[in-house]
């Protein structure tokens, strides 16, 4: 009977350290589940903000295509090597591919160029792989984590309201004619150089009245075109007053029409001067907010010292910003700069 007994409790012994090791093997599967979970949460947010970076450093950059998109690489890698992936260590970018996204059917093709798109892949895995926490327990040491995300560029849809009145015969080292065709024509090579499938760029004048230099044209397939195009317009002649709504209203007109309701719509008017009688100061105010209530953002653009301020900045609407240099040969610089300030991106 007592030998009996003894073997009973060894059983039960026996029995209790299996269960207790099931117990253990159960409990470390679920928190380490948990652990794999989140770190896959923060490989995806890792992974969106890498591809971001790269789209957006590739849309900016200097130079050519090639070095745009290694420094974007460089800027994907930042990210990647600066955010944790589970506890005290980060991921790896396994890859950076730039291509076209489609976004009716969701398809990503990587290499395929004008590139609108960068998908960053973010990992843990091999001898970076996750450790985890009390799996071991059961002989499992570590885990694998793969996310991947995709940034893709907006199109952008800008027109340039241009001044034609007779004061821009005028102005020193450069008329504001000039300067302002040095800076037309430097923003027409970086729209070109940095556009992505969808961008259009078109361009109207006013003084007196108003007119079209160059059609709303999309910007892959005519790039020879809007190059000489907007290289050459020293040769129109400057008179009349200056009403800018003239410009103001068949731009907005174009980019209300233009059948894309996804593209970034932008409007930058470049002047020298105040409307011209003053009495005109009323219709390009409502010109700028009849374009911001169909969601055109207004960039304003003044040159020289007798530019009313208020006026100006009141005129700007949106994303848009009052951008002013004392005289025509800091107007590249500031086309430059607006070119570089419009959104180009969006997280897929």
């Amino acid at each position: 009977m007592h030998e009996r007994t003894n073997d009973r409790r060894g059983n039960y012994s026996m029995m209790m350290g299996f269960s207790v090791v099931a117990i253990l093997g159960f409990g470390a599967l679920g928190i380490d589940i948990s652990y794999i979970a989140m770190a896959s949460t923060q490989a995806a947010a890792v992974s969106d903000a890498a591809s971001h970076a790269a789209l957006l450093t590739f849309r900016q950059a200097p130079g050519d295509e090639a070095s745009r998109k290694a420094q974007g690489v460089t800027a994907a890698e930042w990210v990647v090597d600066n955010n944790d992936v589970g506890f005290g260590a980060p991921g790896s970018l396994d890859s950076l591919d730039y291509g076209v996204f489609n976004s009716g059917s969701g398809t990503f093709n990587s290499g395929a160029t004008p590139a609108n798109a960068a998908r960053a892949q973010v990992t843990r895995t091999g001898g970076n792989g996750l450790e985890l926490m009390l799996a071991p327990i059961i002989g499992i040491n570590t885990a694998n984590v793969d996310q991947s995300g995709t940034t893709v560029a907006n199109p952008r849809e800008i027109m340039v309201v241009v001044d034609r009145s007779c004061s821009m015969n005028w102005g020193s080292p450069l008329t504001g004619q000039q300067g302002t065709d040095l800076a037309l024509e430097a923003f027409s090579e970086y729209m070109v150089d940095h556009q992505v499938p969808l961008d259009r760029i078109g361009a109207t004048w006013f003084n007196a009245g108003g007119g079209w230099m160059d059609s709303l044209k999309y910007i892959d397939g005519n790039e020879g075109a809007i190059l000489a195009t907007w290289a050459s317009w020293n040769t129109w002649s400057m008179w009349g007053s200056t009403d800018q709504r003239d410009g103001i209203i068949p731009a907005h007109n174009a980019l209300k029409s233009s059948g894309n309701d996804l593209s970034f719509k932008a409007i930058i008017v470049i002047s020298d001067g105040n409307p011209n009688p003053s009495d005109l100061s009323g219709p390009f105010l409502s010109a700028t907010a009849n374009a911001w209530a169909d969601g055109i953002h207004v960039w304003t653009v003044a040159f020289g010292s007798s530019i009313n301020d208020s006026l100006m900045e009141a005129a700007t609407k949106g994303l848009g910003t009052y951008e002013k240099t004392p005289d025509s040969t800091g107007l590249s610089a500031v086309m430059l700069k607006i070119a570089e300030s419009i959104p180009v991106a969006l997280v897929e």
